[in-house]
């Protein structure tokens, strides 16, 4: 790889970090917003932050929100991840709706900010590494 393609490349990477972390462009993870499909236990685990497939882009109709929900329903834990209408956050997780249940909710909104709290990885910084080493193994190749 040439240095001219490697600088291509790097710009080509920040060109999508930065698309994708427009403000019309919000991502969220999403898991067990469905649960007729039954839950997800990956949702549910803090030791697995979820795979990449895990993100949704949030509809651009309406502003949006990211949303992580601990719900505990008759002892059983579900955690729900997804996107929910700026309109809506205020009465979103509405406890009054749900006396049965234990529910905390959180809201977000900033790229993939509902993810698993105990694997928090600062995103720009993990992109900059792979740009880093991509440009020096560039300059391994040249030779």
């Amino acid at each position: 790889m040439s240095d001219n393609q490697a600088k291509l490349h790097f710009l080509f990477i920040l060109w999508n970090f930065g698309y994708a972390h427009s403000s019309e462009n919000l991502w969220c993870y999403g898991c067990n917003t469905n649960l007729t499909e039954g839950r997800s236990q990956e949702c549910n685990d803090p030791y697995a932050p979820g795979p990449m497939v895990d993100l949704i882009q949030c509809p651009q109709n309406e502003s949006h929100h990211c949303l992580k929900s601990i719900i505990v329903y008759h002892s059983i834990l579900t955690t729900v991840r997804g996107c929910v209408p700026s309109t809506k956050v205020n009465s979103y997780c509405d406890i009054n709706k749900y006396p049965d249940a234990k529910i905390d909710c959180y809201f977000c909104s900033v790229y993939a900010c509902n993810h698993s709290d105990l694997l928090s990885s600062n995103f720009l910084t993990i992109i900059s590494m792979i740009s880093v080493l991509l440009w020096k193994c560039s300059a391994l190749w040249a030779f």
